[in-house]
């Protein structure tokens, strides 16, 4: 179980390799602002939330902030989703209401870019409105003639402007929130009877007329034909097929490893936004109890990503080195396989920081270069990627080490995935192959450690090397006869701890290479 801070944890990246041109492949992790932020969307490089000044979205790639509005004691705004160069979520204002009573209003609000740009979606009639999603210049969210919108509202739909207003509530509903968009559906849920009862997961697509019940749960996000969610058991979920009216599946995402620990209550999960096959959200652990006060309870959120299966599950929150609830708000895949992820980390609710994750798929792992003592970052290492059938190689690249034998490359070649032969080798030391299985972008963890002693390179330790260590005997670096190779352990020098190295390794050789 993780103990939560009571400041906002300084978030460094985890799970990163370098790669020899500098570019990072695996996940890093960073902080988009500093001070009290939320991100709520991804699109690629683009996040939109909250930051220190109200509503507003980062430019990742540049660095830099767009406040979308204006932040104080009474009002509050956020961005909730993104549609191109176009922002939605809603504004808080502190509104005065008869005898003098103020209560904080939600709108609707949808943004272009910039704050001048706005224009407020809260349709004649109702009270208050909020937008949390957006999709090919349509907007959806709820409506309500209460103060609680999400409580008592209805899922409607907008085209840009309050007058395009669609009221979604099916007849047969309490109430009901429309959550996500895509080319012309949307997707949320409704409470059939009356609150607190067993919601149920709808999609739209226009009306309220064009209802299509997905069974019991939530459903949160939508892209292409998957809606992402929660089933009526509390776990994470994605329906697949969605389009097809029959044939509609329905895959349980919650991941194992999270059910123990004292105190335990129970575990859930919630997949809250989907892109082209990705989905995000978070696990939630409840612990409890009791006290002289009656019982208590305190939750553990873990920002999570998912590819479809709950085998597939990557818990964010780890990678971010978190002592405090994260969670995933948003997501975006790129052609090439990259991975954005928003959403947020908050400790103990004082303070809520943005986050940005970022996956750059890469084959990478560590080599150990055994008995050595020199600096591994000089040390190019070559690593193939070959068929299981073939030592021919497919991709060949040169890496270089960090200090800890770290190391990455982003293969050029197309479309591996499945297991491969990854092989490495190095100057005077031997190749190893590592049995390797690719995902469906190319990525994946390959480990060696190489048998030192093969000082002419020919991945065979034997009488040839002997004689060059024999050319190279008692010489220092800067001598005529010095030679790097032959200098098994790297400590400047050619002497008996180098040929005591080549007589452990006599006649080994290394995998084919």
């Amino acid at each position: 179980m993780k103990t939560k801070t009571l400041v906002i944890i300084a978030l460094v990246g985890a799970m990163l390799v370098l790669h020899q041109n500098g570019v990072r492949a695996g996940w890093s992790v960073r902080q988009l602002t500093s001070g009290l932020s939320q991100a709520s969307a991804a699109q690629g490089q683009i996040v939109g939330g909250v930051g220190p000044n109200g509503a507003c979205f980062w430019n990742a790639k540049t660095g830099t902030r767009s406040d979308l509005d204006y932040l104080s004691s009474s009002h509050y705004s956020v961005v909730l989703a993104l549609d191109g160069n176009r922002q939605v979520g809603l504004t808080n204002n502190y509104t005065r209401f008869p005898y003098n009573v103020y209560y904080y209003v939600s709108h609707a609000y949808l943004w272009n870019g910039s704050s001048a740009s706005f224009t407020d979606l809260s349709p004649a009639g109702w009270m208050a409105s909020e937008c949390k999603g957006a999709n090919a210049g349509q907007q959806v969210g709820c409506v309500s003639h209460y103060l609680d919108v999400e409580e008592y509202g209805h899922a409607c739909l907008w085209s840009g402007t309050s007058n395009s207003f669609v009221d979604l509530n099916p007849g047969s509903a309490y109430y009901s929130i429309a959550s996500g968009a895509w080319a012309g559906w949307q997707v949320g849920y409704s409470f059939p009877c009356q609150p607190n009862g067993t919601s149920e997961a709808e999609l739209w697509h226009g009306s309220a007329a064009s209802m299509v019940n997905l069974g019991a749960g939530l459903a949160l996000g939508i892209y292409g034909s998957q809606v992402v969610g929660e089933s009526g058991v509390g776990h994470a979920c994605v329906w697949s097929n969605v389009f097809s009216g029959t044939g509609v599946t329905q895959t349980d995402l919650h991941p194992g490893g999270f059910d123990t620990g004292a105190d335990l209550i129970g575990v859930n999960s919630s997949a809250t936004a989907v892109f082209t096959g990705a989905q995000v959200g978070y696990v939630v652990q409840r612990y409890g109890c009791d006290s002289q006060w009656g019982p208590e309870y305190w939750d553990f959120y873990y920002a999570a990503l998912w590819r479809g299966s709950a085998s597939s599950f990557v818990n964010l929150d780890s990678i971010a080195g978190s002592n405090g609830d994260t969670e995933a708000t948003g997501v975006f895949v790129s052609g090439d396989g990259e991975i954005w992820v928003s959403g947020y980390i908050e400790d103990q609710g004082c303070g809520v920081g943005a986050l940005l994750w970022h996956f750059i798929p890469g084959i990478s792992g560590t080599v150990t270069l055994n008995n050595y003592v020199g600096d591994i970052t000089q040390v190019p290492v070559t690593v193939e990627v070959q068929s299981t059938s073939s030592t021919t190689a497919i991709e060949t690249d040169t890496v270089s080490l960090d200090s800890a034998g770290n190391y990455s490359f982003i293969p050029t070649t197309q479309g591996l995935s499945g297991t491969y032969n990854v092989v490495a080798k190095a100057s005077h030391w031997l190749a190893q192959c590592v049995p390797t299985v690719l995902d469906t972008d190319g990525s994946g963890v390959a480990n060696f450690s190489l048998i030192n002693g093969d000082v002419n390179g020919d991945n065979f330790i034997e009488d040839q090397d002997y004689s060059l260590l024999g050319v190279s005997w008692y010489s220092a670096v800067g001598d005529a006869n010095y030679n790097v190779n032959a200098d098994l352990n790297g400590d400047g020098f050619v002497e008996d701890q180098d040929y005591s190295i080549m007589g452990m390794n006599w006649y080994a050789s290394g995998d084919p290479f």
